[in-house]
């Protein structure tokens, strides 16, 4: 698929159409920042502290490969940003809930020997307990919930972007990951 305004090849690579669009041709205010020189991303697994639920949010099909899915607030590590910054935007832009990071669940890299990406996940809480997440579709995310770790099971691994939620909120919820 060709970019229908310039002509920029979009099929099978990074950027996809939708992404291409909104980086390109979209609101400079609201275009994402070019990567950074080594590709880092922020998971956040946001909890509720007065009922223990999982902020979930729901992204849209031109960021989750061509389907809407369920995921939790993530993305790339920003220029400049740190990896906690980068989570707290993450949940902001996605959710619409500010956070604090309270510590540090996962860190993943691609490959052992030779680690090209790197991937953390985090612990955060709602700066608010009472933050109802966003609910208004943007090219971040087509809203959010709170939802218990164990409704994820009401789910299919169809419903979601990737099943990392299905797997770190109950991990969360029981003590075995924290």
């Amino acid at each position: 698929i060709a970019c229908p305004i310039c002509g920029d090849p979009c099929e099978g690579r990074r950027p996809n159409l939708p992404v291409h669009l909104h980086n390109s041709h979209g609101d400079p205010a609201t275009r994402e920042p070019p990567h950074a020189p080594y590709p880092a991303f922020a998971w956040n697994v946001c909890r509720r502290r007065s009922d223990g639920k999982f902020l979930l949010v729901n992204e849209p099909a031109g960021i989750s490969g061509g389907r809407p899915g369920y995921w939790l607030p993530a993305g790339r590590v920003d220029v400049g940003e740190s990896l906690e910054e980068a989570a707290v935007r993450e949940c902001r832009e996605e959710a619409g809930v500010e956070s604090r990071v309270v510590g540090v669940l996962r860190f993943m890299v691609d490959n052992m020997d030779a680690p090209r990406v790197m991937r953390v996940v985090m612990l955060s809480e709602p700066l608010d307990d009472n933050a109802e997440p966003k609910s208004i579709p943007n090219f971040e995310s087509c809203g959010a919930l709170w939802t218990a770790a164990e409704d994820l099971a009401r789910l299919s691994d169809k419903d979601y972007r990737s099943p990392d939620p299905a797997e770190l909120y109950p991990a969360v919820a029981s003590g075995a990951l924290r």
